[in-house]
């Protein structure tokens, strides 16, 4: 699309692997929680799950998330100085008009 446009990619950078965050709200979903069991909170869309939980589970969610953030705080520059082939949620890329 952008070489018909005239352009060429000189770099792509790769960035927001959060690792240990994507993992958490995974294992926090609401199709996690069906699997082992658990229900959906009453009214919950499942876009948020843990601010919706509640009681020592929702706690417990939330005190994950915060420990997962802190630690994909070191990892992620690590990951992206390697420009790591893992999943990313974002990417930005540097074009020469030729």
């Amino acid at each position: 699309m952008f070489a018909r446009g005239g352009f060429r990619c000189l770099a792509t950078r790769r960035y927001d692997y959060n690792r240990c965050l994507r993992t958490i709200s995974a294992l926090a979903s609401p199709r996690s929680r069906m699997i082992v069991g658990g229900s959906q909170p009453a009214g919950g869309t499942g876009n948020d799950v843990a601010a919706e939980m509640q009681g020592a589970s929702g706690t417990a969610v939330r005190l994950m998330r915060r420990g997962a953030i802190a630690i994909d705080g070191v990892l992620e520059p690590q990951l992206v100085k390697r420009d790591a082939s893992l999943p990313v949620v974002h990417c930005g890329s540097l074009f020469l008009a030729e």
